[in-house]
């Protein structure tokens, strides 16, 4: 058998596991399966991947993926019970940005401690405050299934 007719014969029967028109009728793939070896060990395997493809069953979906992230991504009790610290760093702001207008407007040059006393100042804010200035977003937290995933 030729190359040709060996690949058109293979894709004849992949049109035909597939449920679509064949290439070439069926009783000349027929003909060339009971000729060619080759092609017949390569159209049995076809069969038997479309076999393992067709036995493969989807698991069923009780909800939506997104809904499951929703839920995840909702805010814990315990951000819902933290005190607001808003007033703090309200107050943190305004005395840094009023410092830095005084010295801006003024001939003052700041010695070594006043040019640190801000960023000591912020410092001592999130110490009393126990606050880490470093989070993201305390309040988001995933939950983790006994499955692992979300």
């Amino acid at each position: 058998m030729n190359q040709v007719s060996c690949e058109i014969v293979r894709l004849a029967a992949m049109a035909v596991a597939d449920g679509e028109k064949p290439l070439i009728p069926a009783p000349d793939v027929e003909f060339h399966l009971a000729r060619c070896d080759r092609c017949r060990a390569d159209v049995e395997q076809l069969e038997a991947f479309v076999e393992l493809l067709n036995a493969q069953s989807r698991r069923e979906r009780t909800e939506s993926v997104w809904g499951r992230v929703a839920e995840s991504l909702r805010p814990s009790d315990k951000a819902r019970t933290a005190p607001d610290h808003w007033p703090w760093f309200l107050l943190l702001g305004l005395l840094l940005a009023g410092y830095r207008v005084i010295v801006a407007a003024s001939d003052w040059e700041p010695s070594i401690l006043f040019k640190v006393a801000p960023v000591l100042l912020a410092i001592a804010v999130f110490i009393f405050l126990r606050e880490n200035p470093f989070k993201v977003n305390p309040g988001l937290q995933a939950r983790i299934s006994s499955r692992g995933d979300l």
